[in-house]
């Protein structure tokens, strides 16, 4: 929230926040007030999940030690990747198979930077359970993204060597959100049996 906050902020003049068509003017000032209040209330969650004495997590799912170098590759990725489109949009925005303004670039270097800081963080929580629900964020967005160029295929230069890419990184997530799942799954099983 914090990141598309940043972003809308930074190219709040590409944003219809100073008039012009009203539902246009309505949206722009929803989507900014929404971010403020989403990046207040993460804010406040985060002061007050500080606050709280910490314990040791007992670990219920291992992260398979097969699995790490590929998280650690497709968390590395993401997290480069979403630099890139934050730093420099004018020449990695240019490498996106399908057409993007700046402030396009940027929000997905916001998505793809938060992705790739979670799957880092995946590896130093090493635990299935801990990660349950991001499990399903990925799987969800894998899936989404997929569904999404699959919608809009008329739009990606499949021709270009980083449309494979691009199907390739969001097939990751999806593959990296059902195995871990169905990993979850069968360590819980196996601890309550």
């Amino acid at each position: 929230m914090t990141g598309m906050l940043g972003v809308s902020l930074v190219h709040r003049g590409d944003l219809a926040l100073g008039g012009g068509d009203v539902i246009a003017f309505a949206v722009a000032w929803g989507w900014l007030l929404a971010m403020l209040g989403l990046t207040l209330f993460v804010g406040l969650v985060l002061v007050t999940q500080l606050r709280e004495p910490g314990f040791p997590l007992a670990e219920v799912a291992p992260l398979p030690k097969p699995v790490v170098p590929l998280i650690a590759l497709e968390g590395s990725a993401f997290l480069g990747l979403g630099l890139g489109l934050i730093v420099r949009p004018d020449f990695w925005g240019e490498l996106v198979p399908w057409s993007v303004s700046t402030i396009d670039s940027r929000a997905l270097g916001v998505w793809c930077l938060t992705l790739g800081v979670a799957l880092l963080q995946a590896l130093v929580e090493a635990d299935l359970d801990r990660v349950g629900p991001g499990l399903l964020a990925l799987t969800s967005i894998g899936t989404l993204g997929l569904i999404g160029m699959a919608w809009h295929h008329s739009d990606i230069a499949w021709a270009t060597w980083t449309a494979p890419i691009a199907v390739g990184l969001l097939v990751g997530l999806l593959a990296t959100g059902v195995v871990g799942s169905v990993l979850l799954r069968r360590a819980r099983a196996a601890t309550t049996a």
